[in-house]
C-alpha cells in the first residue's frame, strides 16, 4: 500500500537510509502557518532493519546529541515530539538505522506563544560515558530498582530559571525487568501514575510534559533497574 499524505508531498519516499537525514517541510501544510515556531507530530519508525533512533530538530543548526524515538530490528514504534521548526519551515530528521518513517501532525505552536521551543538538548544519560549538555548527569551508572533520581533541568540547556514545566523526552534503555517510571516534582509525593512503561531488554520512549519544583528539578521513579536518557524540547514559564 502507497504511503498517502495529506498533500501528496514526502509520499512513498522508500526507506530512510542509516545515517541520512530527511528535511521534512511542516509549515504552509495541514493547516501549520508559515510562522509556526513548534510542530507537535507523532514520529512512527517501522520495519527498521537495525536497532537505531530517530532525532527530529529544526533544519538550519547543527544535529544535537539528542534523540525523540528508539527502535529496534523489526520494531513500530511511535513517540510524540514536540519540534522546533528551522529554516524555510521544516523539521530535520536524522535516523541512525535504515528505517521506515511515518509523520503525523497533531498541532503547533504560533508565534508569540509563551511555549519557549529549544534546539533539543541532552540532561541525563546514565550509561557511560553518557554525554549530557553541560556534562552535568553523565554517566553515572544505572538507576536502581525502587529508587528515586533527582535531576536539574531549569538553568540547563537553554532552559531559564525559573521555569514552570519541561517538555522531555525520556528513554529507558537495557531495563533488568519489566516496569515503570514517573516523573514528578521533587516537592510532591510520589503519585500513583506513569509516564513510561516498559520490558525486559527494552529500548522506549515518551514524551513527558513535566511540571518543575520551586528549584527546577523534576524527580524520576523506577521501578526496575535501568538505564535512562532524558533530553528537553521545550519549556513553559511560570504562570
Amino acid at each position: 500500500m502507497p504511503g498517502l499524505t495529506i498533500d501528496g508531498l514526502m509520499s512513498g519516499m522508500g526507506r530512510l537510509p542509516a545515517g541520512s537525514t530527511t528535511e521534512l517541510q511542516v509549515t504552509g501544510r495541514a493547516g501549520v502557518p508559515l510562522d509556526g515556531v513548534v510542530a507537535v507530530l507523532n514520529v512512527t519508525a517501522t520495519a527498521a532493519q537495525g536497532g537505531g533512533d530517530v532525532t527530529a530538530y529544526p533544519c538550519g543548526v547543527p544535529r544535537p546529541n539528542a534523540s525523540n524515538l528508539n527502535f529496534e530490528v523489526g520494531d513500530t514504534i511511535a513517540n510524540a515530539v514536540f519540534a522546533t521548526i528551522g529554516e524555510a519551515g521544516k523539521v530535520c530528521l536524522y535516523v541512525s538505522a535504515t528505517t521506515d518513517l511515518i509523520v503525523d501532525l497533531d498541532g503547533f505552536v504560533p508565534s508569540g506563544s509563551t511555549f519557549g521551543p529549544l534546539l533539543p538538548a541532552r540532561l541525563l544519560d546514565s550509561r557511560g560515558p553518557g554525554l549530557t549538555v553541560d556534562g552535568m548527569f553523565s554517566g553515572r551508572g544505572r538507576l536502581v530498582a525502587g529508587t528515586v533520581t533527582r535531576l536539574a533541568v531549569a538553568g540547563r540547556g537553554a532552559i531559564p530559571r525559573p521555569s514552570g514545566a519541561a517538555v522531555l523526552n525520556v528513554t529507558v534503555v537495557g531495563a533488568e525487568s519489566p516496569g515503570y517510571l514517573t516523573v514528578y516534582p521533587c516537592s510532591q509525593t510520589p503519585p500513583n501514575a506513569s509516564n513510561l512503561n516498559f520490558g525486559a531488554e527494552q529500548a522506549i520512549p515518551n514524551a513527558v510534559l513535566a511540571k518543575l519544583d520551586v528549584t527546577g528539578s523534576i524527580c524520576v521513579y523506577t521501578s526496575a533497574t535501568v538505564d535512562l536518557i532524558v533530553d528537553v524540547n521545550g519549556f513553559l514559564p511560570t504562570s
